[in-house]
C-alpha cells in the first residue's frame, strides 16, 4: 500500500502487495546475443527468461537466453521452426504444427507426428501420405464428384499414379 513510508508502492518478494503504479514504467533493453540474452524484465531466480527489446518498436519474448518469438506493429513473429519441432505447436505434442521452409523460402508447412503431411510454397503446394476428399470437387466452372474424378483419372493415358493413391468418401 501506498503511504508516507512507501511512496512508490514497491514491493520485493510479498504477494500480498498491490503495486500502483503512474505514469510510465520503463525497463532496460535486452543485452546479449543468441543463446545468451537477458530481457530487461525478467524472472527472480531465471535472469535469462522475460521480456525483452534488441531492437527499437520490437518487443522481444525471450526464454533461456533465446528471443522465441517478438511482436511488432506487423504482429507476431516466431521462429522457422522444423518438421521435428514446429515454431507453432500444441504443448505437450511438440512435434505436430506449423513451420515454415528451412530450404525454400516463403514456404508453409503443416506437420503431423514429426513429418510435413502438407506444403504450400508460391510454386507448388505438396501433399504427404492419403489425401482423402468429402463431396465434390470444382474449378470454379465445372463440378465433379469425386467418383467422376477417380474414373477420369483412371482412364488417363498413360495411367496416373493418383488413380493409387487418391481416396475419395
Amino acid at each position: 500500500d501506498i503511504d508516507a513510508t512507501n511512496k512508490y508502492g514497491v514491493y520485493q518478494l510479498d504477494t500480498e502487495a498491490t503495486n500502483v503504479f503512474q505514469g510510465r514504467v520503463q525497463f532496460a533493453s535486452s543485452s546479449g546475443s543468441a543463446g545468451s540474452y537477458l530481457p530487461g524484465n525478467s524472472f527472480i531466480g531465471d535472469g535469462n527468461t522475460g521480456i525483452g527489446r534488441t531492437v527499437a518498436d520490437v518487443v522481444d519474448v525471450v526464454c533461456g537466453g533465446n528471443i522465441v518469438s517478438n511482436f511488432s506493429a506487423k504482429g507476431l513473429h516466431v521462429p522457422q521452426g522444423s518438421q521435428a519441432e514446429p515454431s507453432i505447436s500444441q504443448m505437450g505434442n511438440t512435434d505436430t504444427g506449423i513451420s515454415f521452409g528451412a530450404t525454400t523460402a516463403n514456404q508453409i508447412n503443416l506437420n503431423v507426428n514429426g513429418a510435413a503431411k502438407v506444403s504450400i510454397n508460391p510454386t507448388a503446394s505438396y501433399f504427404a501420405g492419403l489425401v482423402q476428399f468429402n463431396g465434390s470437387i470444382t474449378d470454379g466452372t465445372t463440378t465433379k464428384t469425386a467418383a467422376q474424378l477417380m474414373a477420369k483419372i483412371a482412364e488417363a493415358t498413360p495411367s496416373h499414379s493418383y488413380a493409387s493413391t487418391l481416396l475419395f468418401g
